[in-house]
């Protein structure tokens, strides 16, 4: 996908994004970043279906915007496993949103991802 919104950046309502804003197609596959566990799966406040992944290190990914989840919690993921299908935005152009934690603090996840940077 295209990032069309980067970690600290200012996001739509002005403040300082803590994660990524990631557009994709409607119908795309979304997969896991990073090996894990699931820990949460479904619906949470404005970020639509999201799926929170517990990885080494005290990390955790947080994955939205998903029309469908393809995940149960509890269950190991490798990285590159779907996690479910991006589904269509509110807007024109559907999009996952991901932000990266550790010890439960935002971090850039050009840390472990160069590619984002």
């Amino acid at each position: 996908g295209i990032i069309r919104l980067k970690f600290g950046a200012s996001d739509v309502m002005g403040s300082e994004s803590q994660g990524l804003k990631i557009e994709g197609r409607a119908g795309g596959i979304v997969v896991a970043p990073m090996n894990g566990v699931v820990r949460y799966k479904g619906h949470f406040k404005n970020y639509g279906n999201m799926v929170i992944i517990e990885h080494a290190k005290n990390y955790h990914s947080l994955v939205a915007g998903l029309a469908k989840i393809d995940t149960v919690v509890g269950q190991s993921v490798v990285a590159g496993e779907p996690l479910g299908i991006l589904g269509v935005a509110r807007a024109a152009r559907p999009s996952v949103y991901y932000e990266l934690r550790q010890k439960g603090k935002p971090v850039n996840p050009a840390r472990l991802f160069p590619d984002l940077g």
